[in-house]
């Protein structure tokens, strides 16, 4: 029997993957084939079936092979996190340093998984706590940002990842 192993987070790679299983699954309304995630991601599908092995040993994704991939409850909470995360990212961007859409969609990937929890905590304090993106798409609050709930307390206290 396969072990599963949990940890608190996942890897800003793993980051990446979840949020293009979440698009791709809602566009299919299923699971994903790893050869359309390949695609997305631009990964030869052995790779990808590499990364898919190690989410699911972590608990972020199921994978039947020949069937594909599907977000656990686990991976879902996690990605909709992620979402959050870049769009406030997304939205400081453009906002604030004046990107274009594009540009700031590409850099918000490479930036998601890197920056610390004070850091987005004070992105989301500088928008003013938002409560939709770039193109009025829905933003969760975070029910732990002392500045999304009101609670402006010190944001290394926050938990918005």
């Amino acid at each position: 029997m396969e072990r599963r192993t949990h940890r608190k987070s996942a890897t800003p790679t793993e980051k990446e993957y979840l949020r293009t299983i979440y698009f791709l699954s809602r566009r299919s309304h299923g699971s994903v084939r790893v050869s359309a995630l390949a695609k997305e991601i631009g990964l030869r599908p052995s790779s990808v079936t590499e990364m898919i092995y190690k989410m699911s040993r972590v608990g972020l994704v199921e994978h039947s092979p020949y069937h594909g991939v599907e977000l656990t409850q686990r991976g879902e909470a996690l990605t909709k996190q992620v979402i959050r995360v870049h769009t406030l990212i997304e939205k400081w961007l453009v906002g604030t340093l004046h990107f274009g859409e594009g540009e700031a969609r590409k850099e918000a990937s490479r930036l998601v998984g890197h920056l610390s929890e004070p850091a987005i905590s004070r992105i989301c304090k500088s928008l003013g706590c938002p409560t939709t993106g770039l193109k009025g798409e829905p933003i969760n609050q975070d029910a732990h940002c002392p500045f999304c709930t009101g609670m402006d307390e010190d944001p290394s206290h926050c938990t918005c990842r």
